[in-house]
């Protein structure tokens, strides 16, 4: 009998949810630079969600021919991660891109979970591609616009 009691306690913890402060969902260019700053200040227990195998967002998602930025390239860094390596006044895609993507590597943005967030009161489950569901404590931090 407490063997049984035992077996239970040990399964329930096993498979508990792991709670994180914060979910960043899209490791677009506005969800790295918020992984960035919450690192920043000292907050590390945060999760990206992130739909696609990779960094980039509208810039990893959008390749046709001549797309690029209607911003001057020189405008479009991050204040903390300048970059005088800007082809273009106006870069493009491919260049925004390797951008986004050497600036989340000098910064540890990495790693992420893939899957979709769902909101729902004040914990906010997410359903991963690992068919896990984990849960936050914070309001969800969205970054991106477009569904």
């Amino acid at each position: 009998m407490a063997a049984a009691k035992k077996t239970k306690t040990t399964a329930r913890k096993a498979t508990a949810e792991k709670i994180h402060d914060s979910f960043i969902v899209g490791a677009g260019i506005s969800g790295i630079a918020a992984a960035i700053k919450l690192k920043r200040e000292g907050y590390n227990d945060f999760k990206i969600i992130e739909k696609a195998d990779r960094v980039g967002g509208t810039w990893r998602e959008n390749a046709y021919p001549g797309c690029g930025c209607d911003v001057p390239s020189s405008l479009y860094s991050y204040s903390f991660a300048l970059s005088s390596k800007w082809s273009h006044l106006f870069a493009k895609q491919p260049e925004i891109l390797d951008y986004l993507e050497d600036v989340s590597a000098k910064f540890g943005i990495t790693r992420f979970d893939k899957g979709i967030a769902h909101t729902r009161r004040r914990r906010i489950p997410v359903r991963l591609a690992a068919a896990r569901t984990r849960a936050c404590k914070t309001r969800l931090l969205r970054t991106n616009t477009v569904d």
